[in-house]
């Protein structure tokens, strides 16, 4: 497997918790700063881009002075975000000024090291009306200083962002952890993969992590209908020995168990992904339990997503399978 897009999330000091990033420096225990740089600098001559993982939303709480940098909500409680895990079980929001002052101290150095990949999470996807200083702000305001951020920071870095919004699409390179379910808020007719078939051709997308998918035939068959490449969270040791950390929720990562899957999947995406390269979606049908996806260079996919044989156009299908025209 070639051409590698990669997320190393964990790798600041003090862990994937110890939140927020000031400065890149890695954490010893897994080998110095510049075995971390010398890791992406290798990856790269090989074609492989390593990006390092910056939740730049929040804030632990046992981080020094935290409290003087976070916001809250117009009620004037906190804005929050709880997690079910043994360490830690709550992150505060950073108001989108210090978020600003410490992408920019972050970006300096690691720029400085002649390194440039970053994934921004967290502020990317969190758009929210906030108080400080008993000063009330809206969302437009939170959008334009997260703006001015990611922008002074995108000329000196090679960025990829989790589920960015709109209005960053302009900084970056790829589109992550792009979600391929309906939300089931509301009740629907038909799920239409309406984002991806917007960004198809415009920008990489990568679906969410195929390790926590129960049915992975038809989360493939999800990928296939919307032009979108194939995630996996691995570590090399066991998730066991993450049960009692804020990493719980990762119960199946080991690389050892995954490793054909991977081996699989790049092969039969990556080809379909060639013969797809460049190409915007142009149509998109759905009858029953059939799809079809036409492509603006001719290409056309039919999808079955049912438990029976199914012809769409003249073109059999078989249950939970695809055929390339």
């Amino acid at each position: 497997v070639t051409g590698l897009t990669s997320i190393y999330k964990g790798w600041q000091k003090g862990g994937l918790y110890n939140l927020p990033i000031s400065k890149y420096k890695a954490d010893r225990k897994i080998g110095s700063t510049s075995e971390l740089t010398s890791l992406i600098k290798d990856q790269a001559a090989t074609g492989n881009n390593l990006y390092l993982y910056d939740n730049a939303l929040l804030v632990n709480p046992d981080e020094q002075n935290a409290t003087f940098n976070t916001i809250k909500r117009v009620n004037k409680r906190r804005y929050e975000e709880t997690k079910h895990a043994e360490v830690y079980d709550t992150f505060m929001y950073l108001t989108p000024e210090r978020t600003g002052y410490l992408l920019d101290k972050f970006t300096r150095s690691y720029a400085s090291k002649g390194v440039n990949g970053l994934c921004l999470s967290g502020m990317t996807s969190d758009i929210f009306t906030y108080t400080y200083s008993n000063v009330k702000h809206t969302r437009f305001e939170t959008a334009a200083r997260y703006e001015e951020a990611v922008g002074a920071i995108a000329p000196q870095l090679n960025l990829v962002m989790e589920q960015p919004c709109e209005y960053l699409w302009k900084y970056t390179g790829a589109f992550m952890d792009m979600p391929l379910y309906t939300s089931n808020y509301i009740l629907e007719d038909e799920s239409i993969p309406f984002l991806s078939m917007v960004l198809k051709g415009v920008m990489p997308m990568y679906g969410e992590y195929v390790n926590f998918e129960a049915n992975k035939q038809e989360f493939f068959l999800k990928m296939i209908e919307s032009g979108v490449y194939p995630s996996f969270y691995v570590t090399r040791a066991s998730s066991a020995d993450l049960i009692y950390t804020n990493s719980s929720d990762v119960y199946s990562s080991e690389y050892t168990a995954f490793k054909d899957t991977i081996i699989r999947y790049d092969g039969e995406l990556r080809a379909f992904g060639d013969k797809t390269a460049g190409a915007c979606i142009t149509d998109h049908r759905i009858e029953g339990d059939l799809r079809y996806v036409e492509y603006s260079n001719g290409v056309k996919v039919y999808l079955n997503y049912g438990s029976k044989t199914a012809e769409m156009d003249g073109v059999t299908v078989e249950p939970m399978d695809y055929v390339l025209r």
